[in-house]
């Protein structure tokens, strides 16, 4: 069994919502590409090649100024409005782990969960993300944990038939 104890700070839950909004980034730029493509294609047909390479350009600045704009603004502000207003995410955690799941024990909470029964799991170089839903998850802080109880965590996960992190259980 491997132990922790941890507090997840307002760093942590940008990092954390950062981490989830980087996998709706393909999808993002896939939707303004094709819309951009459309325009520039009825602009061609309207008008001439310069009018659609005109609206083609506009269309890539534009979708990379909304992805700046989410990002920069309004996920960091939903992250840290999320931190401000959910008091359970302040409170300490006793983290252990075990080749069937976890246990998180905190000041007003207790929870088990069994690796088979979590649905994705993600990381980046700030936090571990256990889901328990496509939008909850349980964030580990790196740098407070040992990185071996992290190892121990993704191979939980892993040997419950999740082998790729993002990638959903079926």
């Amino acid at each position: 069994m491997e132990a922790a104890r941890y507090k997840v700070s307002e760093e942590h839950q940008i990092a954390f919502t950062l981490l989830h909004f980087r996998a709706s980034i393909p999808l993002f730029l896939l939707a303004g590409g094709l819309v951009t493509l459309a325009i520039a294609a009825v602009a061609y047909a309207l008008a001439d090649k310069f009018a659609a390479l005109s609206v083609a350009i506009g269309g890539v600045i534009g979708v990379c100024l909304m992805l700046a704009i989410i990002r920069f603004f309004s996920i960091i502000r939903h992250a840290k409005r999320a931190y401000r207003e959910f008091a359970l995410i302040k409170e300490p955690v006793e983290l252990t782990l075990s080749d069937a799941g976890f246990t998180m024990v905190q000041p007003s909470a207790h929870v088990e969960g069994r690796w088979d029964k979590m649905i994705k799991w993600d990381e980046d170089d700030e936090v571990f993300a256990i889901y328990i839903t496509q939008q909850q998850a349980y964030v580990v802080p790196k740098d407070q944990v040992e990185p071996g109880l992290i190892d121990v965590a993704r191979n939980g996960l892993m040997a419950s038939g999740l082998t790729t992190k993002r990638k959903k259980r079926r």
